[in-house]
This record gives C-alpha cells, structure tokens and sequence, in this order.
C-alpha cells in the first residue's frame, strides 16, 4: 500500500432499475422546439422515464433536401438547431428513431419537427 495511510471498507447497494413500461413511460420526442437562447424549449431532446433502460438508440434528422443535419446515438444527447456550425432558421425536418429497451422491445419512430425562431 504505496501512499495510503488509511484502509476504508464500503457497503454499495445496487438498485435495480424497472423497466418496465409502466415504470418508463413511452418514448417522447417533441415535434416541436424554438433554440432562441429564452432557456425554453432550446434543445430538441429524449424525454424518456429511464434512459438506463436503453439498450441502443439512434436519432437521425434530415433537413427538406434530405441532408442529414444531426445523428446520434446517445439517447441524452440534445440537438441546439444548428448544421455545420450555423443556426438553422425556422424550418420542417424529418427525423428517423429507433431504440431498443433492455426488454427487449425495439421501438422505431419517424416524423417531423419543427424549428421555430
């Protein structure tokens, strides 16, 4: 014990997380978001009950010329409404989910999401 002048010993308890779906409620993506720096609604993002509970996870958003503007795998990650570094001005884009719950359950969801300024 290099460098140690001290021994601890520590009890962790591990809860199981349910994810159930009564527990994790259904998969949410708004279809609606406004990055206007007031600190509402300036992120389009997941709203889920469990995060832990997803097992994979994709988010792809295209703009009306079919250019895909953000993608992620990371089920928290938030989108602030810019492509390529610049804002993205008042507009319509599709966007292609799927996730797949530690279930099991693979849930795929397409739509489109409008950008306000």
């Amino acid at each position: 014990m290099i460098g140690c002048i001290d021994i601890a010993c520590v009890i962790v308890q591990v809860e199981p997380i349910d994810c159930s779906p009564s527990a994790t409620g259904e998969l949410y993506l708004p279809n609606a978001f406004s990055p206007n720096g007031d600190n509402e609604n300036d992120f389009l993002q997941l709203y889920f009950g469990e995060v832990q509970c997803i097992k994979t996870f994709e988010l792809y958003i295209y703009n009306r010329w079919g250019e895909k503007v953000f993608e992620t795998t990371s089920p928290v990650a938030k989108w602030d409404g810019t492509f390529k570094g610049k804002s993205e001005g008042t507009e319509v884009f599709v966007y292609y989910m799927k996730a797949t719950l530690m279930t099991g359950e693979e849930i795929i969801k397409k739509g489109n999401i409008s950008l306000l300024r």
